[in-house]
């Protein structure tokens, strides 16, 4: 699931690397975007790899979150809540290839590696994966502990993109280093 606002040049990008990655589906939630990312996103509705729905309003992430849960729980067995500039992969394997050894636990975390503005002023055409190269850690020597988790969504209880408490019988095993998961995140 993700939410955007007027990100319409990363999210061909988005796509097509959660597409190449293994993913099924991406819910994608417009918050009222004026950049018209429609126009992006229309081969992909077409073909049923994207689910769009217009979420307006601010500060509408929680609600948008929590309505991507509710509308995913009886046909998705994974949900990851990132955003457009965020890409989630495995080194060693397929995404849904690695998922599939932790089915019997809620929810899995992945380690964020923060890329900072890589030495540009101002945002630079390309890809973000072209363009963005030196993590923050290479940059300030601080390495990020946040996580972004990927989880059942039959077995939340709230919603965050950090957090993701579970119902009492499931209990959150939060794998961070011993899986080959990666969260890249650029940072504006």
């Amino acid at each position: 699931m993700v939410e955007v606002k007027n990100e319409a040049r990363y999210i061909r990008e988005f796509i097509l690397f959660y597409q190449a990655t293994g993913a099924d589906r991406i819910y994608l939630y417009d918050n009222d975007s004026e950049d018209n990312p429609m126009e992006e996103i229309e081969p992909f509705l077409k073909e049923g790899f994207v689910v769009y729905k217009r979420w307006p309003g601010k500060a509408s992430q929680t609600a948008a979150y929590r309505d991507a849960i509710r509308n995913t729980k009886k046909r998705t067995k994974w949900l990851a809540i990132i955003d457009a500039d965020e890409f989630l992969f495995s080194p060693k394997k397929a995404m849904p290839d690695m998922l599939r050894e932790y089915e019997e636990y809620p929810g899995v975390g992945a380690n964020w590696i923060m890329f900072g503005p890589s030495g540009h002023i101002t945002s630079p055409q390309g890809l973000v994966m072209d363009n963005y190269k030196m993590t923050l850690a290479d940059w300030n020597g601080v390495k990020n502990c946040h996580i972004k988790v990927s989880f059942n969504p039959r077995k939340y209880l709230v919603s965050s993109i950090h957090i993701m408490p579970v119902t009492k019988k499931a209990n959150m095993r939060l794998i961070l280093k011993e899986i080959p998961l990666t969260i890249i995140v650029l940072l504006s």
